[in-house]
C-alpha cells in the first residue's frame, strides 16, 4: 500500500533529511512490564496501526509512505541507573535519525532496573507520523497492550476494532473552501500578505534580531512543572481575562527568552504556534489514527522592557483569533514544503525566537497496573529552527513544561534561569 506525503508531512521529511526531525516521547512508570510484555505490545500496535508499518520513498518531486518490506519495531533495553538517566538517553534520542527509507518510522528504549521498580519508556517517531494528541493515544494504547498478558487486543479505553486504515493526508480533508480552484485563490492571496509581513517585520527590527545559526549546535532538554495551587490559580485568572492558555503560555516562554537573550531591547520577536487540524478536517480525524494532523502559525509581536505577561498574551490571543478566521492553519500547512524548501535553500535565516505547542489535559487510567508518574514530549531542534521551543500539558493537576534548547543559544545555567523566569512569571501573574 502506497500513499503520498501531504503538504506538511513532505515539509517535516525535508526537515529530517536536512538534520533529524524527531518526536521523543517518555513515559515514567511506577512500576514498568516485564521487557517480553512491551515487546508484544509493540508488535501489537504495529499490526494496528498502519503509519508504524511504513518507510518513506522518494516518489517524483515529492514522497510517499509505502508498506513493503518494512522490520519489526526496534527495542533496545538499557539497565536504568539512577532517576535522571532518561535525560540523555532523550537527548541523544533527538539527534539519532531514524532511517526513514527502511522504516520502521518509529523505535523503543527501555530504561529498566534488573528488579523490578521505576522505570522509563522512551518512543521516538520520525514527525511526519506523529502529532500530539495520537502521541498520547498511542502511550494509552501501550500501556494497555502490556496489560494484557495475550497481546491480541488492547483493552480499553483503546478501540478494540482490529486494524486500522492509513487516512489520507490532511490536505485531501480540508473544508471545501479550501479546495480546488479556491485553494489556489486563497494560497495567493496568503502568500501576498505573508510577503507584507516579511518585509515590514524586517524593517522594523533593522537588523537587531539575528540569532546565530551555528551548524555544530545540539538539543539540550529541561522540564518542570508548577504546583497545583500555581496551576489552579493561573488557570482561573486567564480565564477571567479570557486568554486561552496557549496565548499565556507562548507569552511567558516568549518573554522570557526576550529578558534572558534581548535584556533592555524592544524587539518585534517571530513565534510559532502549533495548532491541531484534526477537528476541522471533513472527515474530523480520532486522535486513534497516528498522524501529523497540525499546523505550524508563524507570528510576529512586539517585546520590550516594558511588556507584561498578560498584556503581551492579549496581544497575541488578538492575533491567532485574527488568523483564525482567515483560515491561517489551513494556509500555513498548504504552504510549508515550499516554505521550508525556501528556509533550508537560504540556510543562515532561523524560524523564530521561539515555538510552543499546548496539548492541553492529559490522563492515564490510574487503577491500570503500570501508574504513570510522569509524562513528557520532546521535539528536534536544529541550527535553522527557534531559540527556543516548549511542549506544555496538564497531567495529574499540574503544568508540565518540557523545553529544546540549542547549546550554541543557552548553556545549562541559561536554560534554569529561563524557566525560572517563566515559573516567575506564570505563578505570580496567577495569583494577582
Amino acid at each position: 500500500m502506497r500513499r503520498e506525503l501531504g503538504t506538511f508531512e513532505t515539509a517535516l521529511t525535508l526537515s529530517d533529511a536536512f538534520a533529524p526531525l524527531n518526536v521523543v516521547v517518555v513515559l515514567r512508570l511506577a512500576e514498568g512490564p516485564p521487557p517480553e510484555a512491551l515487546r508484544r505490545a509493540l508488535d501489537a500496535l504495529q499490526a494496528r496501526h498502519p503509519l508504524l508499518r511504513v518507510r518513506i520513498e522518494a516518489s517524483g518531486r515529492g514522497y510517499c509512505y509505502e508498506q513493503r518490506q518494512v522490520p519489526a519495531i526496534p527495542l533496545r533495553r538499557e539497565e536504568r541507573e539512577a532517576d535522571g538517566a532518561w535525560i540523555p538517553e532523550a537527548e541523544a534520542e533527538l539527534g539519532r535519525r531514524l532511517d526513514a527509507a527502511t522504516g520502521p518510522l518509529v523505535r523503543c528504549t527501555y530504561l529498566c532496573p534488573a528488579g523490578g521498580g521505576r522505570c522509563e519508556i522512551l518512543l521516538t517517531f520520525h514527525h511526519a507520523i506523529m502529532d500530539a494528541a495520537s502521541a498520547v493515544n498511542l502511550c494509552r494504547e501501550l500501556l494497555a497492550a502490556c496489560a494484557n498478558p495475550g497481546c491480541a487486543e488492547p483493552k480499553p479505553p483503546v478501540d478494540a476494532g482490529g486494524p486500522l486504515p492509513l487516512m489520507p493526508a490532511a490536505d485531501d480533508m480540508l473544508p471545501p473552501a479550501w479546495q480546488g480552484f479556491a485553494r489556489r485563490r486563497r494560497i495567493g492571496r496568503f502568500l501576498l500578505g505573508l510577503l507584507g509581513e516579511e518585509a515590514v517585520d524586517r524593517w522594523r527590527a533593522k537588523g537587531r534580531w539575528h540569532a546565530p545559526a551555528d551548524p555544530a549546535a545540539r538539543n539540550r532538554i529541561l522540564s518542570f512543572q508548577l504546583s497545583e495551587d500555581e496551576t489552579s490559580a493561573l488557570v482561573k485568572y486567564s480565564r477571567r481575562r479570557r486568554l486561552t492558555l496557549h496565548s499565556v503560555f507562548d507569552a511567558a516562554l516568549l518573554l522570557a527568552m526576550a529578558r534572558q537573550l534581548y535584556p533592555g531591547e524592544s524587539l518585534p520577536l517571530r513565534h510559532l504556534v502549533f495548532a491541531s487540524l484534526r477537528p476541522y478536517l471533513r472527515p474530523p480525524i480520532a486522535d486513534n489514527h497516528l498522524g501529523s494532523y497540525f499546523a505550524m502559525l508563524r507570528f510576529t509581536t512586539p517585546v520590550g522592557p516594558e511588556s507584561e505577561l498578560f498584556g503581551l498574551a492579549g496581544a497575541i490571543n488578538a492575533q491567532v483569533h485574527a488568523a483564525a478566521k482567515r483560515g491561517a492553519k489551513y494556509a500555513f500547512s498548504l504552504t510549508s514544503a515550499a516554505a521550508m524548501r525556501g528556509l533550508l535553500r537560504l540556510g543562515s535565516q532561523r524560524m523564530a525566537a521561539t515555538a510552543l505547542s499546548y496539548t492541553g489535559a492529559v490522563r492515564f487510567d490510574e487503577a491500570g497496573p503500570y501508574p504513570v508518574l510522569g509524562l513528557h514530549a520532546f521535539v528536534s531542534n536544529f541550527h535553522l529552527g527557534p531559540e527556543s521551543a516548549a511542549q506544555v500539558r496538564l497531567f495529574a493537576g499540574r503544568l508540565w513544561w518540557d523545553i529544546v534548547y540549542l547549546d550554541a543559544d543557552l548553556d545549562p545555567p541559561a536554560a534554569r534561569r529561563l524557566a525560572d523566569e517563566i515559573r516567575t512569571l506564570l505563578s505570580t501573574e496567577g495569583e494577582t
